[in-house]
């Protein structure tokens, strides 16, 4: 009878949240304690199913001896729920703040937003979007996500290069070769695409000329060293 006693309240308590979810919902107008009770209804119900959820355990464990346990074990569970939800954003927050050095007004893009930050929080992430939207991301969420900050204006070093090529090389097969092959360098600004041309030198003779940005100086260095190599295997 106690656990027919019990199903039945489950299910009407359940009715009575589905209810008063949505009243909530159509409650007409944008007022403050409207949107306050709608953010507090999360909350409430799961208080309310916590307590249910002691309440029943008490009453269908209450002629056993290790009814004390299980509820110890309930409680327990509960901690490291709630815990895991609360320091695994924070967790996350510590770590990829101190590599990436998050600050407001930074751009950002990710693998599923972009735009610049507008909060920093101790569990989330506050970005706002090109529209004007504003997304919270927990810390969690970009754990394993791509995270690309693009170059301030002002930080980037524009170069060019100009590579003598061997007798018989053929430009048009070149260019998009030696294109694809600064794009994928980790030391090339891609925002700011890389141009390739053909020009001649006062002797006639066939140059390569490259323009690009990287961020540090020293990386136009590794650049030409790349397309060096890249030349010399083409004409192999």
């Amino acid at each position: 009878m106690s656990l027919l006693y019990i199903v039945i309240l489950g299910f009407a308590l359940f009715f009575a949240m589905q209810l008063i979810n949505r009243l909530a919902v159509i409650i007409p107008g944008e007022s403050r304690w409207r949107n306050l009770l709608l953010r507090s209804l999360p909350l409430a119900e799961f208080v309310v199913w916590l307590t249910y959820a002691f309440w029943a355990a008490d009453i269908v464990f209450q002629a056993l001896p290790y009814r004390g346990i299980v509820q110890s074990a309930m409680a327990l569970v509960l901690m490291i729920a709630l815990g895991w939800y609360v320091l695994r954003d924070f967790l996350s927050g510590v770590l990829l703040k101190s590599e990436s050095g998050f600050k407001k007004g930074q751009s950002i893009k990710t693998n599923f937003v972009s735009g610049k930050i507008s909060a920093v929080g101790y569990r989330t992430l506050m970005i706002e979007t090109e529209k004007g939207e504003k997304v919270r991301i927990p810390f969690s969420k970009l754990g394993d996500a791509i995270i690309t900050t693009p170059v301030q204006k002002g930080q980037s070093h524009s170069h060019m290069l100009k590579l003598p090529l061997p007798e018989g090389s053929n430009p048009g097969s070149l260019t998009g070769t030696i294109s694809k092959t600064l794009l994928n360098m980790p030391w090339i600004i891609a925002e700011e695409e890389p141009l390739v041309s053909f020009v001649h030198d006062e002797a006639g003779k066939l140059l390569l000329e490259v323009r690009f940005s990287v961020l540090k100086e020293e990386h136009a260095l590794l650049v030409k060293h790349k397309l060096q190599e890249l030349i010399e295997e083409k004409n192999q």
